[in-house]
């Protein structure tokens, strides 16, 4: 199956989680490309590119979506500012008969009550659009501090998703 990674970064953790969800993805046999949200311009300024991200989209079977949990719009607990500037144009994303899974980084130590509200907030984006999540929500605790624990989290959790969607293609294929 074609699995699409969109993740969104300020410090490079969830760039890393997104690429152990791709390499154990991979090793199960999935055709998997990471995306950044955001694309970088001639001048080096990043923006959302919408119908790039669209299309993308369009051309894949799973959709991962990953996210830093952050202070952004004078709230706690909010995904990444790509993916609120993407929530924007919701209306003009139609996700039916897509299938999604959504993980979030974040640090239940700072912020417990909004600990990856990241997560959360794509969860419920997603299933508002009319795609369907394929697994609950993964939800990471201090990436930096415990990488070697974390990094086996994630990757059982990308074991469980591979399953599904291997699950899923069997279906089809009958």
């Amino acid at each position: 199956m074609k699995v699409l990674i969109v993740f969104a970064t300020y410090s490079q953790g969830t760039r890393l989680a997104s690429e152990i969800i791709k390499d154990t993805l991979e090793k199960d046999g999935h055709d998997v490309t990471m995306q950044n949200i955001f694309d970088v311009d001639a001048s080096g300024n990043f923006y959302l590119n919408k119908e790039h991200l669209l299309q993308e989209i369009a051309r894949n079977d799973v959709i991962i979506f990953g996210s830093c949990t952050w202070f952004e719009n004078k709230k706690e607990g909010q995904p990444h500012s790509g993916f609120l500037a993407l929530v924007e144009h919701a209306k003009e994303i139609p996700f039916q008969k897509k299938r999604f899974a959504v993980f979030a980084l974040g640090d239940a130590s700072q912020y417990a009550v909004h600990f990856c509200g990241a997560a959360g907030h794509l969860e419920k984006f997603v299933i508002e659009n009319g795609g369907r999540l394929m697994v609950p929500p993964l939800r990471v605790d201090r990436f930096y501090f415990n990488q070697e624990k974390n990094t086996e989290l994630i990757r059982k959790w990308a074991g469980e998703l591979s399953s599904r969607v291997k699950g899923q293609q069997n279906l089809l294929q009958m």
